[in-house]
């Protein structure tokens, strides 16, 4: 195995085992990403999440927050926020979560909002 594809896989894993969930979403909100954390911290596999709305997870009284936030930061590069807002996990009761979103749009690999969302 090769050094960088050493490093590639410790990077996955430190991600997959990380106590927050880690998502790409893409200029329309759209999930392209979940980490395997989503199940620990909102219970729904990352098959579930990819191709989801962001949105459509957040509470009614934040969602209009967020996505405010949101897309003005896809307009700015460099741009970073972080809100606390009412997510809906697996078990359907509202979990009160902190989320922390970066534009990483210009990144060829990543290429979405690089997301980060704890309780």
């Amino acid at each position: 195995m090769t050094e960088q594809r050493r490093r590639r896989r410790r990077t996955e894993r430190f991600v997959e085992k990380s106590g927050d969930l880690v998502a790409i979403v893409d200029r329309t909100g759209s999930i392209t990403y979940a980490s395997g954390s989503s199940n620990r911290v909102v219970g729904y596999d990352p098959d579930e999440l990819v191709d989801e709305n962001l949105f459509d997870y957040l509470h009614p009284g934040d969602r209009k927050d967020v996505m405010e936030r949101f897309f003005a930061g896809i307009e700015d590069p460099e741009s970073e926020f972080h809100a606390d807002c009412r997510f809906a996990p697996s078990d359907g009761e509202w979990r009160q979560m902190e989320l922390r979103c970066r534009n990483i749009l210009t990144d060829d690999i990543i290429n979405g909002m690089l997301l980060y969302l704890r309780d």
